[in-house]
């Protein structure tokens, strides 16, 4: 079974990228530690910092993923109520 933590390349230690079918990265992971607490957070990409966007802080690699990933489907999913009603 395929799972978005496949689609994450680690472009330096303890950051990753998720990439699309394309080879486009679509997100960034980093870990990080807040007082005292080890986790994850994790950005749109952009190529400037600046631009990012926060997704969200999680507690594993893999729900940093699946967080991101879902959003990343999101954003290219129609908006609106389910099956187009109204």
């Amino acid at each position: 079974m395929w799972h978005p933590i496949l689609s994450a390349t680690e472009v330096e230690p303890w950051q990753w990228h998720l990439l699309d079918s394309g080879s486009r990265p679509y997100a960034i992971i980093v870990a990080l530690e807040i007082k005292g607490e080890r986790g994850y957070r994790a950005v749109t990409w952009a190529q400037h910092s600046s631009e990012r966007e926060l997704l969200g802080y999680y507690r594993s690699l893999k729900a940093a993923v699946e967080g991101a990933h879902r959003s990343y489907i999101a954003a290219h999913a129609r908006q609106g109520p389910v099956n187009g009603k109204r």
